[in-house]
């Protein structure tokens, strides 16, 4: 899994399919992937495994490497000869303004840029766009790309598998069973799954629980609604305002701009130098298929 961060900002780095119990003992360094020079050194500070997929363990790279370019990420269980190793390749990019809205999905200077507009006439306008258009990528999609939040969220369950609807988890803190009830259930590793298994490829988060066999959903809650109650505490949304994947701030880029288009019939407006926008009869308010295309991966898969 790839990961695409601003010079010096911060992203979380997870690896999975590990040996639980490597707390302390797994490291990571980052490597100049055209010659595997050490940029920063192995440290075991800072991973965490994850309290439910003991397999999957943490880091959160703060400050990135300033340098522009292609890194590795190049996880081991021990400093020398190790018997457990896994690579990731870090995108260190200076496109990547940080997006400044709590839902952004890209920022002013992106669209301004895209837009070929250097004048700031218009930035009330792009910032409230950018703001509508990532919030309408989420909603299409069912994905909480932004922001990154720590939460406790309470879910209905009918069933083994729980979807989390239109949520995103990254880690999960604690997964409690009935609490509204008198005596509330806290599962442990071994009776409940975060899936898809090692996340999400793309947005590092998962989507969906899975319970035991063992766990059981009877309950008052149950009995007399037809579904029981989960708490799920832990950290959601997948990305920070530096972390936004290329391609996801292309596509809210391409759908602000063909909004600025159907913009210009209702507001009017010239570009630099005199140069005046006609406005685009066929474009409407709805996401661009261009943009689509970028998010398709993003659809969920809803398992019954």
């Amino acid at each position: 899994m790839s990961e695409t961060v601003a010079p010096g900002g911060t992203v979380t780095l997870r690896t999975t399919g590990w040996t639980p119990g490597l707390a302390g003992t797994i490291g990571v360094e980052i490597l100049q992937q055209s010659d595997r020079t050490v940029v920063i050194p192995r440290t075991t500070t800072g991973i965490t495994a994850d309290p439910v997929d003991a397999r999957t363990y943490r880091y959160t790279l703060s400050p990135a490497p300033s340098t522009p370019g292609e890194f590795l990420v190049y996880w081991t269980d021990a400093p020398s000869s190790p018997t457990e190793w896994s690579e990731q390749e870090l995108v260190i990019s200076t496109g990547l303004a940080a997006a400044t809205g709590a839902f952004d999905l890209t920022s002013l200077p992106e669209v301004r840029a895209h837009l070929e507009i250097s004048h700031t006439t218009h930035d009330d306008l792009i910032d409230a766009l950018i703001t509508a258009a990532s919030r309408a990528i989420m909603r299409r999609y069912s994905r909480e790309l932004r922001p990154q939040v720590t939460a406790t969220r309470r879910l209905r369950v009918t069933g083994q598998l729980v979807d989390l609807g239109e949520w995103d988890l990254r880690s999960a803190t604690t997964v409690t069973l009935h609490p509204e009830s008198a005596s509330p259930q806290v599962l442990g590793g071994s009776q409940v799954m975060l899936e898809p298994i090692g996340a999400d490829p793309f947005t590092g988060t998962y989507t969906r629980l899975r319970l035991g066999a063992s766990v059981s959903l009877a309950s008052t809650t149950a009995r007399e609604f037809g579904y029981a109650l989960m708490d799920v505490a832990g950290a959601w949304g997948a990305w920070g305002p530096a972390d936004i994947p290329d391609d996801i701030r292309r596509a809210a880029v391409i759908t602000v701009g063909s909004w600025m288009d159907r913009a210009v019939g209702e507001y009017g407006m010239d570009l630099d130098g005199g140069r005046e926008v006609l406005p685009d009869r066929g474009a409407t308010w709805a996401i661009p298929m261009a943009a689509h295309r970028l998010l398709q991966h993003l659809d969920r898969i809803v398992l019954a």
